[in-house]
C-alpha cells in the first residue's frame, strides 16, 4: 500500500501545515505525462522514509484554491514543507536525486 495519499483543501492545513513531520506535496493532473513520471518517484521515497516524512498529492483540477494559494503555474510541482513552511519547490523534471538532496540539506535523511 502506498503512503502517498491524495489530499484536499478541507484537510490540507491539519495534515500538511500542522504536521509534526516534514511533508512532500505533489501537485499533479491526470492528463500530465511528466506527472506520471514524477508520481512513482515521490511515492517510492515516501514509502522508503515513511517514519521521517509524510507525502500527499493534489489534483490541480479539483483543488483550485490550493493551486492559487501556492502559485502553482506548472505541473508537476513538488513542495517540501517543514514546520508549516515551504522550504523547497521543484517544478517539471522531478528526479529522485534532487528530492534526496534537499531532504539531506534539511536534515531529514543522511
Amino acid at each position: 500500500m502506498s503512503d502517498l495519499l491524495e489530499i484536499k483543501e478541507k484537510n490540507f492545513e491539519s495534515e500538511v501545515l500542522q504536521s509534526s513531520k516534514p511533508v512532500l506535496v505533489l501537485f499533479k493532473s491526470q492528463w500530465c505525462a511528466p506527472c506520471k513520471k514524477a508520481f512513482p518517484i515521490v511515492e517510492e521515497l515516501i514509502n522508503e522514509y515513511r517514519e521521517l516524512i509524510k507525502g500527499f498529492f493534489i489534483d490541480v483540477t479539483e483543488n483550485q484554491s490550493l493551486v492559487i494559494k501556492f502559485e502553482i503555474l506548472h505541473v508537476p510541482t513538488l513542495l517540501f514543507f517543514k514546520d508549516g513552511e515551504i522550504k523547497e519547490k521543484l517544478i517539471a523534471n522531478i528526479s529522485k536525486k534532487e528530492i534526496l538532496n534537499f531532504l539531506k540539506i534539511h536534515g531529514i535523511v543522511n
